[in-house]
Parts: C-alpha cells; structure tokens; sequence
C-alpha cells in the first residue's frame, strides 16, 4: 500500500491536523501503524451473579439442572427494577412501566453465582424461549451484608407475549413435590419455568 504522506524529498508530511475531523485523525493514526486499534476482548464467560425467583429458588431443582455434586449455596436477595407476573404456574419478570411508581414493591428471590458458561447455558435451555438473560440490581438480605449492598448481576426476565401474563404469586410447594415424585421415580423428566 502506497504512504500518500511523503513528500517530494522523501519525507513524511505531516497531515493537517486541525482540518481533520476526530474520526479522519483515528483512522489516519490506525491507517499508519501510529496507533494500534484496541483489539476485542475474547468472548470469555467470568462468573455472574444471577438473581432467581421462580422455580430456580428451589435448591435441589438448581442442583439437577447444572448437575452439581452438592446443594447449591443460595442467598436471600431481592431487585427492585422488575414486577412479577404469572404465565401459569410459572412466575415472569417484566419491565416496571411509568404507571408503576407506586407498585415498586421489590422481588424476593435468591442470589446464586453461575460459574461457568456451561452453567449458564443449562440455565438458559432449561427457561426456554420465553425468558432471556437480563441485567438486574441485586440486593443481598443474608445476615452479614450490609443493607447497601446491592451487586449489579443477570436474572431472567420475560420475553414472550405479555397478554399470556396475568396477577398471582408464585407458590412452589407443587414444584418441590413434582420434583420429589420425579427423583424418586427416577423419571429425567425436567419442567420448564
């Protein structure tokens, strides 16, 4: 590639700096070897700390799905940028709208840290295509933390169609029954939340 930056006596002519816009100066810089472009991080998972309050509350349902050796250590916990919905049986994160301000009742859940990529794609596959990974602030309420503590993490918030939504709670003794049946069973069947 020709250097269109050398002058007749074979030196390199400075560009006119103060005629070139921010994004002409970096592509100049970049186009000259000046200036290396940053190079993009690799697509590395780093543990995430995930906020659950459905199903995924329930130790030995978590166990199974990430085929963990021991129960899982779940920490009580709480967001507030979410309002919980029920697609059946089965609670649904959704937005808070503006009409929502007085509502902001915060959602209890458990706080757990997904340690790895295969983890966290068990998770995803088991939530299916209704619900997608979404940011979420998260307040620990474990003896010990502060009452301040609030971890910026992940949970799973509802992507589907909202008119299947409707008001309720969620109750999960029926889900740790079906899950005892199944176990005891020995039925792999797994339920989708």
């Amino acid at each position: 590639m020709a250097d269109n930056n050398i002058g007749s006596e074979g030196f390199r002519v400075e560009p006119d700096w103060e005629s070139m816009s921010h994004m002409q100066r970096n592509f100049y810089l970049v186009k000259t070897g000046i200036v290396n472009p940053p190079k993009p991080e690799p697509n590395v998972f780093k543990p995430t700390l995930f906020f659950f309050y459905g199903t995924l509350t329930i130790p030995a349902i978590l166990k199974q799905i990430l085929q963990l050796t021991e129960e899982p250590v779940l920490l009580k916990a709480q967001t507030s940028m979410y309002k919980v919905k029920m697609w059946g049986p089965y609670p649904a994160l959704v937005d808070l709208s503006p009409d929502d301000n007085d509502e902001r009742e915060p959602v209890k859940g458990v706080a757990y840290t997904v340690e790895t990529e295969e983890h966290f794609k068990r998770l995803v596959a088991y939530e299916g295509g209704n619900y997608t990974p979404a940011m979420a602030l998260i307040k620990i309420l474990e003896p010990g933390y502060e009452m301040e503590d609030v971890a910026c993490g992940k949970t799973f918030i509802w992507q589907g169609y909202s008119e299947e939504l409707q008001d309720g709670a969620f109750d999960p003794t029926g889900f740790k029954d079906y899950f005892q049946n199944e176990e005891t069973s020995g039925n792999d069947t797994k339920e989708t939340s």
